[in-house]
């Protein structure tokens, strides 16, 4: 929780529950009365809509998506002026808020709201977004956003683009391995003896450099994002011929190799359903059992949906 910019103690709205650090609900509502605003982190980890949003975003876009929800309620806001250290696309979901976007963008950060009190700046652009707006906030734009008349609720998608420090702190592990960057550094042993161990730490890291493409590191950077089945929830209702289902995968192979991770065998029926929703990106039940009918029968094409929409590898969409 947050309120004008400064975070409200975990003390003040929750409560000690034997090991269990609960909410209490009359300090949280005391402190919503307040214009106290509510911060909600990776969100489409339990909202099923939010994480297929998020996951074709990440797809499309080939980085990482992290989704944060703000409640606000009253005047105000949660944060006074400040930027982020990645791209932001900010969704209006419910009621209004005005957005203020100020000149003097910080070039390229990597840290995450620079200073406590940034310097004065202008603003150059302004609006007030409506339930069903998108807003687009560059990375290290210096923003502010204020409640207006009505309570708010805004989703933030935080792209978490890869950078060539990634890139060097690969660098750094891979160098850990090898006995010539471990060395002692000794300049007792005289000029010419570490200008000789200066030309060969230089040779191998230059090597080690031109060897790597860097697409491999982008690649291996992608594949460590956290899986999308996080929980379970299985079908609300009984499926029938017009039940649609899409995937939640960020790439084909992601089913796959999350279940061999686990030292399982990927199942035959699912792999036929999760091929088949890939190629269309969505289906019906019945599209399904007319394309998949002579291999199999509704009971297995039915129990394996189940067993999909339950891991969270696919979602029913209606």
């Amino acid at each position: 929780m947050a309120r004008e910019g400064r975070d409200v103690p975990p003390s003040l709205y929750r409560k000690e529950d034997g090991d269990f650090d609960a909410v209490d609900s009359r300090k949280l509502h005391d402190l919503l009365k307040q214009n106290a605003s509510v911060a909600l982190n990776a969100v489409q980890y339990y909202c099923p809509p939010v994480r297929r949003l998020a996951t074709q975003m990440e797809v499309a876009l080939g980085q990482r998506l992290n989704v944060n929800a703000y409640m606000t309620f009253g005047p105000g806001g949660a944060f006074t002026m400040h930027y982020d250290a990645h791209d932001v696309f900010v969704v209006q979901v419910h009621g209004s808020k005005h957005w203020f976007i100020y000149d003097q963008p910080a070039a390229s950060p990597i840290d995450y709201f620079g200073k406590a009190k940034p310097d004065p700046r202008e603003v150059v652009f302004d609006t007030v977004l409506q339930a069903g707006d998108v807003l687009y906030v560059p990375r290290g734009t210096y923003h502010r956003a204020a409640v207006t008349d009505t309570d708010s609720v805004h989703l933030t998608f935080g792209i978490q683009t890869f950078m060539g420090l990634k890139f060097i702190e690969w660098l750094l592990k891979e160098a850990e391995k090898e006995e010539v960057f471990r060395e002692d550094i000794l300049t007792l042993r005289g000029p010419e003896a570490f200008a000789e161990q200066e030309r060969r730490f230089k040779e191998r890291l230059c090597e080690i450099i031109n060897d790597t493409p860097m697409l491999d590191n982008f690649e291996h950077w992608k594949a460590k994002r956290r899986p999308v089945d996080r929980f379970h929830l299985g079908p609300r209702e009984e499926i029938d011929d017009l039940t649609m289902f899409a995937p939640l995968l960020r790439s084909r192979h992601a089913w796959r190799n999350s279940i061999v991770k686990k030292g399982k065998e990927p199942s035959a029926p699912g792999e036929r359903v999760i091929e088949s929703l890939i190629a269309r990106s969505f289906a019906t039940l019945g599209e399904l059992k007319a394309e998949l009918g002579a291999v199999l029968d509704e009971d297995t094409l039915k129990s394996t949906l189940a067993e999909l929409v339950d891991d969270c590898w696919i979602e029913v969409l209606r």
